[in-house]
């Protein structure tokens, strides 16, 4: 019974030692980006470069030059509707393959015992 209570006792001194790390590192992370503020302001200021000029180059427009890559959001995969199944495992037919992607390690082991076809599923 003791021995659950020294574990409890360890593991709320380390969910307090966690705790104390996460504020540190919040505190260092926002003195960081406090810095690195400071740092593209002042190279705005040498360059002559104004917050629109910013807001047009994260929008992709060319003002700056050059088009910046990867600013634009994007968009998710578009959805596949199903395929039926090409092969079937011999042995098990609850295990199929629509022929997408890359082939299967059952369809390849058929595939080099030279009785890939019996996997085809006919129509």
């Amino acid at each position: 019974m003791s021995e659950d209570f020294d574990l409890a006792a360890e593991l709320l001194a380390i969910a307090r030692e966690r705790n104390k790390l996460d504020l540190k590192e919040k505190a260092l992370l926002a003195g960081q980006k406090q810095e690195a503020i400071g740092r593209v302001l002042e190279l705005m200021q040498v360059a002559n470069i104004k917050i629109d000029d910013l807001k047009s180059a994260l929008k992709g427009a060319a003002s700056l030059g050059t088009k910046q890559k990867g600013l634009k959001g994007k968009k998710g995969a578009k959805p596949t509707k199903k395929v039926a199944p090409k092969f079937r495992h011999p042995d098990d037919p609850g295990i199929v393959w629509s022929g997408r992607g890359k082939t299967p390690v059952w369809l390849r082991e058929l595939e080099k015992k030279g009785r890939g076809k019996e996997a085809r599923v006919r129509d």
